[in-house]
């Protein structure tokens, strides 16, 4: 998969690597291959987008490359104070809520979130059952949704939580 060659290439600048616009949007590149019906891929939604089955009102896609960089400038600006899991989780609950993407928001979140983790860590995490893998099963899955909608509230400590227990169970899976 292209995301390892991607994560190998920049291996070796791990100190000194931050995210970007480019990333994210080559993340989700990746993450939407094969998804017939997404008109823009790899890019900003140009057009009104919703999330099935949520409360939460997304903001206008006008203003999402503001929302990004404001983002992006945030998370560099807090890159070296914050843990892996802290900065994992605020990676992946600020990209669900700004939801810039007309679809596989999601996804392109957990991506970037995995990324950012394992850059922050400067290591692979090793193990089979990745936390992109986990985040998709039972009872995981329902409590990424608590955790999100716990943030919304202001409240990443769950989000957190759960990656920090993700990892912990990635590593005992390579111990097998």
């Amino acid at each position: 998969m292209r995301i390892w060659d991607f994560l190998s290439e920049n291996k070796n600048q791990i100190s000194s690597w931050r995210p970007s616009h480019d990333t994210v949007k080559y993340l989700h590149n990746i993450i939407v291959q094969g998804f017939g019906n997404i008109q823009v891929k790899g890019d900003y939604s140009r057009d009104r987008r919703w999330i099935q089955n949520s409360e939460h009102k997304i903001p206008r896609f006008q203003i999402v490359p503001y929302l990004m960089d404001e983002f992006l400038v945030y998370l560099g600006s807090r890159w070296e104070d914050i843990n892996p899991y802290q900065l994992g989780a605020l990676c992946m609950w600020r990209l669900n809520h700004i939801h810039p993407f007309e679809d596989g928001n999601g996804r392109t979140s957990r991506l970037f979130c995995y990324l950012c983790m394992t850059m922050k860590i400067g290591t692979w995490i090793r193990g089979s059952d990745t936390i992109l893998y986990q985040l998709e099963q039972e009872p995981f899955r329902s409590q990424y949704y608590g955790a999100l909608q716990q943030g919304d509230n202001g409240n990443l400590n769950p989000l957190a939580d759960l990656l920090l227990n993700l990892t912990r169970e990635q590593i005992k899976s390579s111990l097998r």
